[in-house]
């Protein structure tokens, strides 16, 4: 809404940050997406509390170059079969 308003603001990037569990990063695909049009830098803050599922939805859906934290991409016992099954969010 900012940006549409503001349409020459000095933007070069977008970061999500908070809350990830329950807070899907594909609920801002939409924002992303814009983001990517504009060639903007992409970083999703996901892997921390929710597991690989929001580390793939950063990058999948967001289009993410950046991971904040994505430490738990390393952690076998959050990469189960349901987990795998459910990558095609």
């Amino acid at each position: 809404a900012y940006l549409a308003a503001h349409p020459d603001a000095p933007v070069v990037a977008l970061d999500l940050a908070g809350a990830e569990l329950g807070h899907c990063a594909s609920e801002h695909r939409h924002a992303y997406d814009l983001a990517a049009e504009q060639l903007w830098g992409r970083t999703v803050h996901a892997g921390e509390a929710d597991g690989l599922l929001s580390i793939l939805q950063a990058l999948r859906s967001c289009r993410a170059h950046r991971l904040g934290h994505g430490f738990h991409l390393f952690t076998p016992e959050l990469v189960d079969a349901d987990t795998v099954r459910a990558l095609h969010c």
